[in-house]
């Protein structure tokens, strides 16, 4: 990939400039086409509750948690492993002692409206069985999950257990996030103008595609199988992050 696709801005050779003015970032930004739609529970509790079967309720309260350790530094969730023994946030060593959090993405497939936090997402894509959502932890301005909302899968590895189903998943997750990229960013002239290098602004949807970073998290913090869709320029942070 060439340097000047990469559009990077906002880089010395000492550090990262930070606080960019919202005025200078009004114009490129890219509206949602999905519609709301507002959670149809409370909370999980709530959920847990209406349900008519204990075995039900047993499902939805699995489904409901997370395994995780969380950081003792700066509280943030981190996936239980040997793969991960520091905070993917700021790098202290992980506790040995095991805990849950709530799945905010299977919050979202349930239609939950409240954990710790309220469950709004910025929408981009709904049917009914597939949600693509901008990330909130972006690492670029056009960065998309994919979650199924048919199947409850902890991580990719449960796929190898149906490899052709799996495949077809992936594909499946996939296309819906080249969808909302080829649909919502790559076709909003403000947005390219304000991201992009002029002399890529003609190149085809479909080209510019074979640019984008694709994969999943492992191990996960979030019990629920996602995709992360990425397409460059990265954030001035997240090229440090990747030089140091």
């Amino acid at each position: 990939m060439s340097s000047s696709f990469l559009g990077i801005h906002g880089l010395d050779n000492l550090g990262t400039y930070m606080g960019a003015a919202e005025a200078s970032f009004s114009a490129a930004h890219v509206n949602r086409t999905a519609e709301n739609t507002e959670g149809t529970h409370k909370t999980y509790s709530t959920l847990i509750e209406e349900q008519k079967t204990d075995r039900l309720k047993d499902t939805i309260t699995n489904q409901s948690q997370n395994i995780i350790k969380r950081c003792n530094q700066c509280s943030k969730a981190c996936a239980s492993s040997p793969l991960m023994p520091s905070c993917n946030g700021c790098g202290a060593e992980l506790p040995k002692e095991e805990t849950t959090s709530l799945n905010v993405f299977n919050g979202f497939v349930y239609g939950v409206r409240k954990g710790p936090f309220p469950y709004t997402i910025s929408l981009r894509s709904q049917t009914p069985s597939m949600m693509v959502f901008d990330d909130l932890l972006a690492a670029s301005s056009c960065h998309l999950n994919v979650i199924s909302t048919q199947y409850h899968i902890i991580d990719w590895r449960f796929l190898l257990l149906r490899p052709k189903q799996g495949l077809k998943l992936i594909n499946a997750m996939e296309a819906a996030a080249q969808a909302v990229v080829r649909d919502q960013y790559w076709a909003n002239e403000a947005w390219k103008q304000k991201y992009i290098y002029p002399e890529y602004h003609k190149v085809s949807a479909a080209a510019i595609l074979q640019y984008a970073f694709a994969g999943m998290n492992f191990p996960p913090s979030q019990f629920q199988l996602h995709l992360q869709y990425i397409l460059p320029p990265l954030l001035p942070y997240q090229v440090r992050r990747r030089q140091t």
